[in-house]
């Protein structure tokens, strides 16, 4: 699917009682495993270039102390940078914040932002941006954003392209997307989860996705080159480089959804895959990540969608 099919996206929307809890997005996520204090300043820069852009359409917040969602206004906007610039918020073993457009949750609509950093047990965030699904159209203006507001961040991976954007952490919605995931992830293999926190829990390990923008930070890259010159990669990627040195690996020339009942099993981003495979997380190490609506085999089988022999 070169270009974004309305009549497939809107298949892809889940209501309850009118209220729209699962909808499909455009998301950029980062990635980290150094302490807090040392990607401060890369994370502020991220949220900073994301609130300017789309702060206005935002309507709810949270900490990830709170159970209630609280409506957005100027306090809310300053706290992730007052958080990093902030010795004690630096200190927290957990800090975090949503914040979206639409109703509270468990409904909600992009744009949304997830940023969650914890370093009780090693060091583990990421921040997360789901942006409206058009933004799939535009796909240069997708990587400029990458290199603005992630040019600095010190990657342990990233990955951009089609998701989707619900409340991994609402009971009722973790149910809604127990249904829906099965049905919908294993037939769009383009389709990201939603949910960043099982992947950044778990970046020491390796990679365990792909996307239309797969990004690779200094230590990743570094072991890739070293077992396949960038001389010998497939002809079919796009490369780029971000200031920090990360490598940006680009599957195709916009983001795609893909269709297996259509035998579009996105073999660009399947390419991109297998090309990282030194990088990718070991199958003992497949129990440690929890994505929560898929489990077992039908877990396994879509966390290797693109590492699989073509049928």
């Amino acid at each position: 699917m070169s270009m974004t099919d309305n009549a497939t996206l809107s298949a892809l929307h889940h209501y309850v009682d009118q209220a729209r809890w699962i909808s499909p997005c455009v998301e950029v996520v980062a990635l980290t495993t150094h302490a807090l204090g040392d990607c401060a300043a890369a994370y502020e820069n991220a949220y900073t270039r994301f609130e300017q852009r789309w702060g206005q359409q935002l309507t709810w917040w949270r900490t990830n102390a709170m159970k209630q969602m609280r409506r957005w206004d100027a306090r809310a906007a300053s706290m992730l940078p007052f958080w990093m610039q902030d010795d004690v918020s630096l200190a927290q073993g957990m800090i975090g914040l949503t914040a979206q457009a639409g109703p509270p949750k468990p409904a909600c609509a992009p744009p949304m932002l997830d940023f969650y950093h914890e370093q009780l047990t090693g060091s583990h965030g990421g921040i997360r941006f789901a942006l409206p699904a058009d933004m799939a159209n535009a796909p240069d203006a997708l990587l400029e954003l990458v290199r603005e507001a992630l040019g600095d961040f010190p990657f342990s991976y990233g990955y951009a392209g089609f998701s989707l954007c619900w409340h991994p952490d609402s009971y009722d919605a973790q149910r809604a997307m127990s249904g829906y995931a099965p049905r919908w992830l294993p037939r769009h293999p383009g389709l990201g989860l939603g949910d960043m926190l099982p992947f950044a829990l778990t970046s020491e390990l390796g990679l365990f996705n792909v996307s239309w923008l797969t990004i690779l930070g200094q230590n990743a890259r570094k072991t890739l080159e070293q077992q396949h010159p960038v001389s010998v990669w497939p002809a079919s990627v796009t490369l780029h480089e971000l200031a920090s040195g990360a490598l940006v690996i680009q599957a195709s020339a916009r983001p795609e959804l893909g269709d297996v009942n259509r035998s579009d099993r996105l073999d660009s981003y399947r390419s991109v895959a297998q090309l990282l495979a030194p990088l990718w997380a070991p199958d003992a190490a497949l129990s440690q990540i929890n994505l929560m609506v898929l489990q077992d085999d039908a877990k396994e089988r879509w966390l290797k969608r693109f590492l699989e022999a073509s049928p």
